[in-house]
């Protein structure tokens, strides 16, 4: 079991440069992630668009903070909203319940990444399954 039942992940203003390389990384043609100009003609907004990879990896972030020796056996989220330069994120990673048996100890968790100033860009829910070291002191524990 982790230490804590309930992680965060924050980035206290996204970097439209950051958005830029990740682009170009992950050979994104998309231009609302290069040029403002683009994301306000598309309807977006004056600011250009994080790419949803990055949002994700903020939640993924959350998720080895929480169990950092655990591994992610699913992730299923929603995207809500945009992540825009210089927007503050919060990602959050939750365990709502614990599975505990002879051969594995899973985390049930809830995943959030919330824009500070507007909304939640994102939601869903994590399994983590925890090493056979980790499960043993949980159940020891509880």
């Amino acid at each position: 079991m982790p230490a804590e039942e309930r992680s965060e992940f924050r980035i206290a203003s996204v970097s439209a440069q950051a958005m830029a390389t990740l682009a170009v990384l992950h050979r994104d043609p998309n231009a609302i992630h290069l040029d403002a100009a683009a994301a306000a003609a598309a309807g977006l907004g004056d600011r250009v668009v994080n790419p949803g990879a990055a949002n994700l990896g903020y939640v993924l972030n959350a998720l080895a903070i929480l169990a950092p020796t655990g591994r992610i056996e699913q992730l299923d989220v929603a995207f809500r909203t945009n992540v825009l330069a210089e927007d503050e994120v919060i990602a959050t990673a939750a365990v709502e319940h614990l599975d505990l048996t002879e051969d594995a100890t899973r985390l049930y968790c809830r995943v959030t990444l919330d824009v500070a100033s507007r909304a939640r860009a994102l939601e869903g829910t994590a399994t983590i399954a925890m090493p056979a070291a980790s499960q043993s002191g949980a159940a020891q524990a509880g």
